[in-house]
C-alpha cells in the first residue's frame, strides 16, 4: 500500500472530494474508503470555525455519518481503524471546547498507532495534539509531542513535511534535527539576503542562553538590548513593556555606545522637551500592541501607511523595524529598532533572527517579572514567619502556579483523614481537581458560575476553600446555606425574606442597615422586587467598601440550592432575578462587581424550566471530577511511612473507588488506622482484602457515615419510577451501551452518583458500586413488593 503524504494544508485538499490524487517522491498513491472518510471528517473540522453556524451544523452531521462507517470498520478491525476513528473524536472535541475529552482521545490515537506500527498517522496524532496542547498554552507538553510529530515524519521519510515543521517551529524543533542536518547548521546558517550574510547558529544559540539564564530584570534588559543591537544591524534600540496599564519604555541603547540605559517608565508618547519632537512615532507601536504583528519599513518617510506620524515627518525616518514579544499568544513587550544611516537595514534574515530571539526574550521577562514578585514575598514571608529556605522555594512555587493558589500554605502537625462533611481549609487531605482552577479563574472574571452533581462529592468543601482564597485577594464573600431559609410551610414574602437576611447577616451589615424597616417600607411591591432592590440599593452600596474609597467585588454562593425543589410555591423570578444582574452590567457598572455561585444536587432543568429566562444558559458549568492519580498525591501523606510502595498502593485504592472522593478518603482512613503490614509486592490482594471485610460485606451495617444507603435511597425514593431507573441501570451495568440522553432517568442516576457520564456513555462509576449495587441487588429489590427505605441524611 502506498501512503499519502499529508500536506500541512490537508483541509483544503480532501472537502466534498471522493478521490484524492497527491505526491510522493513522485509516486502517485490513491485513498482507500477508509483514509479517504478520516481526511474527509479530518478537513472538515479544520474548516469549522471559518463556517456559519448552519454550516458548522452540516459539518458536525457529515463527521457524525463518517464517523458511523468508521465506527462499524473499527468493530471489525480495530487494529487498522479504531485509532483513526479515535483521532476524529479528539478533533471534534477541540473544537466543541470538550478539552479534558479532547485529551484522552489524544492519547488514545497515539497508542494505538503505536501498538499498530502506522508511523505515518502516529506522527499526524502528535502534530494535532500538539498544536491542541500548545493552543491552551501548555508549551512543555505542546513541544514535547511536536519533537515527536518531527521524529515520525523523519521515520516516515516524508522530507517535505519535516522542512515545514521547522520552519513554522523554529524556536522548538532547532535542536532535534537529524545528525546530518545538524552536520550542516552545526557551523552557519546559510542567508540569500541584499548583504549575503552568515547568521552564524552558535551565535544565535549564545544568544538565546544569555536571554534565558537571567532572572534578574535589569540585567536582563541589559543583556537583551546588546544582543539586538549587536545583531539586527540598529542605531539605536528601544524596549517597551507594560507598566501597570500603560505601555512605557524600559530600555534604550545605541551602536555608539557600550552602554544600555535602562530609563524610569518613560511613556511613549513621550515629547523631547528640548526639541518638541516625539521620542517614538507612536503610530507604529500602536498598531503592533493592536495586531501583535511586526512592521519592516525600508524607507519610513516615503512607504507605508505611517509616513504622516510626526516622528517620522520630523526626523526623516529610513529603516525601522517594531517586533512584538509573544509568549503564549499574549503581548509581553514590543522592540522598537531605527537605522537611519541606510535603507533596507533590516533584511528578513535578520528579522526572522529576531523572532527566533524575541520568543525567548518573552518567556525571559515573564520569568523575570515572576522573579521580581517573588522576591519581594519571600522578604515579607521571610520577616513574618522566619521560614527556612525549603518554605521560601515553596512560596516561589505558589506564586508561579495556578495551583498552589488554591492551596493553603499552613499544615496542621497532625495527619487525619476526613470521612463525610466539609474539610477545613488547613485540611492536609483536600485535594485540588481541576475543577478548583476553573471555578477560581471563572469567579475572578465575574462568570456566574454552578457546580451541579451526586452528594458527597466535594462541593461544600470546594465552597469553603474558594471563599476563604477570594477573601484574601480582597473578595467581599458571603455563603447561604439555603436549607437556613427552610422550604415547609413557608410564603413567598417570608422565604424572600429569609433570603435577604441572609445576605444582610452574611455581609455584616446590621449595624448599617436596619432590614426589618427597609423592607417593610417597600411592602406595596413584589418580594422578589424587593429582593433585587436590596441587592442594588444595600449590598452594592454598603458592601466591600475599602479605606481608600475603593470597591471589592462580591461574590455570593448558594449552597443546597436543590432546597428550594421541596418549596409549595415556584421559584422562577428567584433565578430569573439572578439573570437580571448579568443584564444590568451593560447598565449599571456596579453589577459588574457582583456575581453568583450555585451549589446543589440538581439539574438546571430542576430548577428553572422557563429556558428564556434561566440564567444557566449564560452560566458556567463547572464539571466535578473524581480524584485521578496525579491530583490524590496529597493523600500519600499520610501512609507513606507505614507502607514500602504508597503510589501503588493509591493506584489500587483509585482503582476501586474510582476516585470518589467520600470512598477514597474512607480507604486511606482504614490504612492509616490498620495495624497489618502490607505484603511488597501484594498490594492489589491487601487492598481487595480491606474492602471486601470493610465496605462490600454486610455493608448497610458498615454504611457509617452514610454514603451508600444515600444512593440506595435516591434510587428508590426519588421522583422518578424506581423499577424504570433499575432497568436502565441494570442494562448499564451489564456492559450495555447506553447512551447519555437528556432523559428524566438518566439526570437521576447521575444524581445519584451511582453512573457516570464517559465519553457520552454511561458508565458504573466504580468497582464498589458495581459489586453493591450487583444484579442479585437490583433482582431482590424489584422482587420485593414491599421493600424497607431509609431515609439518609443530606450531604
Amino acid at each position: 500500500t502506498l501512503y499519502f503524504y499529508l500536506l500541512k494544508d490537508y483541509d483544503s485538499a480532501f472537502v466534498n472530494s471522493t478521490k484524492a490524487e497527491k505526491y510522493k517522491n513522485g509516486t502517485s498513491a490513491y485513498l482507500t474508503a477508509p483514509q479517504h472518510n478520516l481526511y474527509s471528517s479530518l478537513s472538515c473540522l479544520a474548516h469549522y470555525y471559518n463556517c456559519t453556524v448552519e454550516q458548522q451544523a452540516s459539518i458536525l452531521e457529515q463527521v457524525e455519518k463518517n464517523q458511523a462507517d468508521m465506527k462499524l470498520w473499527a468493530s471489525h478491525c480495530p487494529e487498522n481503524f479504531q485509532h483513526k476513528y479515535d483521532l476524529v473524536e479528539a478533533e471534534k472535541a477541540r473544537i466543541l471546547g470538550q478539552n479534558w475529552q479532547a485529551q484522552e482521545f489524544y492519547e488514545q490515537v497515539i497508542q494505538g498507532t503505536k501498538k499498530s506500527e502506522f508511523i505515518h498517522e502516529e506522527a499526524l496524532a502528535y502534530e494535532r495534539a500538539a498544536e491542541f496542547y500548545l493552543a491552551l498554552g501548555r508549551e512543555e507538553i505542546g513541544k514535547l509531542y511536536l519533537r515527536n510529530a518531527h521524529h515520525c515524519y523523519s521515520i516516515w521519510g516524508a522530507k517535505a513535511k519535516v522542512k515545514q515543521l521547522e520552519k513554522e517551529y523554529p524556536q522548538y524543533l532547532l535542536r532535534v534535527t537529524n545528525k546530518s542536518k545538524s552536520k550542516e547548521l552545526s557551523t552557519t546558517i546559510s542567508t540569500n539576503g541584499i548583504d549575503g550574510e552568515m547568521l552564524d547558529l552558535s551565535t544565535v544559540i549564545k544568544a538565546s542562553q544569555a536571554i534565558s539564564g537571567e532572572v534578574q530584570l535589569e540585567k536582563l534588559l541589559q543583556n537583551l538590548m546588546k544582543i539586538i543591537i549587536e545583531n539586527a544591524g540598529a542605531q539605536k534600540v528601544f524596549l517597551i513593556l507594560n507598566h501597570q496599564g500603560n505601555w512605557v519604555i524600559e530600555a534604550q541603547g545605541t551602536v555608539d555606545s557600550d552602554k544600555v540605559t535602562i530609563l524610569q517608565s518613560i511613556p511613549i508618547e513621550f515629547v523631547d522637551p528640548e526639541n518638541l519632537l516625539p521620542i517614538l512615532p507612536t503610530t507604529i507601536i500602536n498598531y503592533v500592541i493592536r495586531t501583535q504583528e511586526y512592521i519592516v519599513l525600508n524607507e519610513a518617510v516615503h512607504e507605508g501607511q505611517f509616513i504622516n506620524d510626526p516622528y517620522i515627518v520630523a526626523t526623516q525616518s529610513k529603516s525601522i523595524l517594531c517586533i512584538p514579544l509573544l509568549n503564549q499568544n499574549q503581548l509581553r513587550g514590543i522592540v522598537y529598532l531605527e537605522n537611519n544611516l541606510t535603507t533596507g537595514a533590516f533584511t528578513s534574515e535578520r528579522v526572522e533572527l529576531l523572532n527566533i530571539l524575541s520568543a525567548q526574550a518573552a518567556i525571559s521577562i515573564d520569568n523575570s517579572r515572576l522573579y521580581q514578585n517573588l522576591e519581594q514575598r519571600v522578604e515579607e514571608r521571610t520577616k513574618e514567619l522566619s521560614q527556612t529556605l525549603d518554605v521560601l522555594k515553596a512560596t516561589q512555587a505558589e506564586l508561579i502556579f495556578e495551583n498552589d493558589l488554591l492551596r493553603s500554605s499552613e499544615q496542621p502537625s497532625t495527619f487525619k483523614y476526613q470521612v463525610g462533611g466539609s474539610l477545613s481549609i488547613n485540611s492536609p487531605t483536600y485535594v485540588v481537581r481541576s475543577a478548583d482552577r476553573n471555578l477560581y479563574r471563572a469567579l475572578k472574571q465575574g462568570e456566574f458560575c454552578y457546580i451541579l452533581n451526586a452528594r458527597q462529592m466535594g462541593k461544600s468543601s470546594l465552597m469553603v476553600r474558594m471563599m476563604h482564597h477570594l477573601q484574601h485577594e480582597e473578595f467581599s464573600c458571603a455563603a447561604i446555606d439555603m436549607t437556613r431559609i427552610g422550604s415547609e410551610n413557608v410564603t413567598p414574602e417570608q422565604w424572600y425574606k429569609g433570603f435577604a437576611v441572609e445576605l444582610w447577616r452574611s455581609f455584616g451589615l446590621p449595624k448599617k442597615v436596619n432590614l426589618k424597616t427597609w423592607w417593610n417600607e417597600r411592602k406595596d411591591i413584589s418580594p422578589v422586587q424587593r429582593l433585587s432592590q436590596f441587592i442594588e440599593e444595600v449590598i452594592l452600596i454598603e458592601v466591600g467598601k475599602k479605606d481608600d474609597d475603593s470597591l471589592e467585588n462580591i461574590v455570593i454562593f448558594l449552597d443546597e440550592i436543590d432546597s428550594v425543589l421541596g418549596l409549595s410555591f415556584p421559584v422562577n423570578d428567584f433565578f430569573t432575578m439572578i439573570r437580571s444582574c448579568y443584564n444590568q452590567r451593560t447598565i449599571n457598572p456596579e453589577y459588574q462587581r457582583l456575581t453568583f455561585a450555585l451549589f446543589g444536587v440538581a439539574t438546571p432543568a430542576n430548577l428553572i424550566s422557563d429556558r428564556r429566562r434561566t440564567p444557566f444558559n449564560i452560566g458556567r458549568a463547572i464539571e466535578l471530577e473524581g480524584f485521578n492519580e496525579r491530583e490524590a498525591q496529597p493523600l500519600l501523606n499520610g501512609f507513606t511511612e507505614k507502607v514500602n510502595n504508597p503510589q501503588v498502593l493509591l493506584k489500587e485504592i483509585l482503582a476501586w473507588t474510582g476516585g470518589q472522593p467520600f470512598l477514597t478518603q474512607k480507604l486511606c482512613h482504614f490504612i492509616r488506622n490498620s495495624s497489618d503490614g502490607i505484603p511488597i509486592n501484594q498490594e492489589a490482594e491487601w487492598i481487595e482484602n480491606l474492602v471486601q471485610k470493610m465496605v462490600i460485606d454486610n455493608w448497610e451495617s458498615q454504611d457509617e457515615p452514610e454514603h451508600l444507603k444515600t444512593i440506595r435511597d435516591r434510587i428508590l425514593e426519588g421522583e422518578q419510577e424506581s423499577t424504570r431507573l433499575l432497568e436502565i441501570y441494570r442494562r448499564i451495568l451489564q456492559g450495555e451501551e447506553v447512551v447519555a440522553v437528556d432523559s428524566p432517568e438518566n439526570r437521576e442516576l447521575l444524581l445519584s452518583g451511582l453512573v457516570v457520564k464517559q465519553q457520552g456513555i454511561l458508565k458504573v462509576r466504580n468497582r464498589i458500586y458495581a459489586q453493591i449495587f450487583d444484579c442479585s441487588w437490583i433482582e431482590a429489590v424489584l422482587s420485593s413488593e414491599h421493600p424497607t427505605f431509609y431515609i439518609t441524611s443530606q450531604d
